[in-house]
Formats: structure tokens, sequence, C-alpha cells
């Protein structure tokens, strides 16, 4: 039997509180393929697997990746191996590095329906 994991009733009942996260990308994971399909597209959420040697992003197009990745790996290093997750990054940015300035928005796909992980309101920059 082919299983999926519906995020679209979670994420529909948090889209207010994810302001300025309010542009994603859902996708559905396919547990028997391991592979994930995109469904629902408000740009710009990403996801990435986790490694044993970092995060691997997918569809991430955004200046600084390198420092994007680095930041992710330092502040989220707990991530299990093998899990997948999405990294939310700031819509429209004011500078190339304002993901300094916002803290991530995790949410863990592979599991129980919905289930945040990780969870961070931006900071207020002058």
């Amino acid at each position: 039997m082919t299983k999926y994991i519906s995020v679209n009733k979670y994420m529909t009942e948090v889209k207010e509180e994810l302001d300025p996260f309010a542009y994603l990308n859902v996708y559905f994971y396919h547990f028997e393929k391991s592979t994930f399909d995109k469904v629902w597209n408000i740009e710009p959420v990403k996801f990435a697997i986790v490694t044993k040697n970092g995060a691997k992003f997918e569809d991430l197009d955004i200046e600084g990746l390198l420092a994007v990745k680095e930041n992710f790996d330092r502040r989220f290093s707990n991530l299990k191996e093998g899990k997948a997750y999405k990294l939310v990054i700031p819509y429209e940015p004011k500078k190339a590095d304002d993901y300094e300035y916002y803290e991530s928005k995790i949410v863990e796909v592979q599991g129980k329906l919905g289930k945040k992980i990780l969870e961070s309101k931006p900071s207020v920059c002058s």
C-alpha cells in the first residue's frame, strides 16, 4: 500500500502564523520510493536531506548558499540522518545575508502528520 504524509491540512492551519514565512512549497513524502512529490507551490520553502556529511539542500535559490548551509548545520546539527526536513528562508530578504536575522523554521516531514521539530520567530531588526 502506498503511504503518503499529507501536510496540506496542517499548513493551512498554521499559515497565518508563518508570516513572513508565508510562501511555501508543500511536498508529499513517498515512503516506498523515498521521494518527494510537490503538490502545492507557494514559494519559497525548501527542504533539506540530512546526511553524515551535512544537509543537502534541494531547490534552494538564494545568494550565500554556502553560508546558509553552514548556518543550518551549526544551528541544527542534531537533526537525524535520513530524515527529511523543510527549510524556510525569508521571502524577499532585505539583504543577501538576511538569513542571519531570521531563525529558520524547520518542519519535519517524515514522521507524524505535521509534527514540528524546531520553530522560531524572526528577530526584529532596525
